[in-house]
């Protein structure tokens, strides 16, 4: 998706900018910077625990752990290039990222990349739910790790070849007075409609997918509730609805944070405040860096690694710690 690559209203057109017309107050200004500050250290930490705890030995043999990866990843760059763009035009009203035609076009396909991956692993996610609501045997067949590293290749290969095929043929570039390269996507009706197809397939997947896993969810627990002796099917009921519940809080988060700034974007011929596109700009960074909170608050299991995890950090620095202080004091002595 294009949500932060088209910003047609704003003074620049590349993408991932946050430029804005002179209408803007400082004061919007300088907390919008504030705010992507504070995203970027937020989500820099959480998507690299994500990483950690997904890769360990008690999730890294499923799916979900190839799944969540790749977003952690994704995400991970998405905050990172969005960062590093407000950050240089933030000091020095000139933009590191747009040097050169190359690295605007290269800016375009990492940012557009990095967003359609997110969508389709939350396609995935929903997809795999969704069949376990069917048929669990089924689903542990189809969604093994495997086929979910293969699955992650084929979109990653797919939109790859889109995203360069967009930079190479849709986009216009010019040189500024400064030497700096302006880029923007020329929202052609073609261009328009294709964008749209591209945004709109996954919200058709996941937002019936999520309504069938939210009937079941439900289902299972009013069962689970009015009975009274525990048996194998009660467990894997529960076992159901605490992942089934991980998937749909970080689908909420994808719909409610991503997807008004996607529709923005691709209606950017009504008429829209700068202000209104700038601050919804922040809703996608606010997407990429609230996953791995979001697992802490939704799985009990994440939860405990992610304390054990912490544990060892922390461990870790304060031996490292003591032994420099120790150092440190022989030093003198000697």
């Amino acid at each position: 998706m294009f949500a932060s690559n088209t910003t047609m209203p704003l003074n620049e057109g590349s993408a991932g900018q946050t430029f804005l017309d002179p209408e803007m107050s400082s004061v919007i200004l300088e907390a919008v910077y504030y705010a992507k500050l504070f995203l970027f250290i937020a989500g820099s930490i959480g998507n690299l625990f994500s990483i950690c705890i997904w890769t360990s030995k008690e999730f890294r043999q499923t799916s979900r752990s190839v799944i969540c990866s790749t977003m952690a990843v994704a995400n991970t760059v998405y905050i990172t290039l969005n960062f590093v763009n407000s950050t240089t035009w933030h000091f020095s009203r000139e933009n590191i990222l747009s040097s050169s035609d190359f690295s605007c076009r290269m800016k375009t396909i990492m940012f557009a990349l990095v967003q359609h991956l997110d969508s389709w692993c939350i396609v995935y996610l929903s997809v795999e739910r969704f069949t376990a609501v069917f048929n669990q045997s089924l689903m542990k067949i189809v969604f093994d790790r495997m086929k979910a590293l293969i699955y992650v290749a084929l979109i990653t290969a797919t939109f790859l070849a889109f995203d360069v095929y967009v930079a190479m043929y849709d986009i216009s570039s010019w040189k500024l007075p400064n030497g700096y390269i302006r880029c923007k996507i020329m929202l052609t009706l073609r261009l328009q409609m294709r964008q749209f197809l591209i945004d709109l397939i996954p919200l058709l997947i996941i937002i019936p997918c999520n309504i069938v896993i939210v009937i079941k969810v439900i289902s299972q627990y009013r069962k689970i509730r009015h009975s009274i002796a525990v048996t194998q099917q009660q467990t894997e009921s529960k076992k159901f609805i605490k992942v089934s519940i991980l998937i749909l809080s970080i689908t909420l988060s994808f719909i409610v944070l991503f997807v008004p700034t996607s529709v923005l974007v691709l209606c950017c011929s009504i008429h829209t405040s700068s202000q209104t596109i700038f601050i919804l700009t922040l809703l996608p960074m606010v997407n990429a860096s609230a996953d791995c909170y979001i697992f802490v608050l939704a799985s009990k299991d994440f939860r405990v690694c992610a304390k054990s995890a912490l544990v060892k950090i922390i461990t870790c620095v304060l031996t490292v710690f003591t032994s420099l202080c120790a150092q440190n004091a022989v030093g003198p002595m000697q």
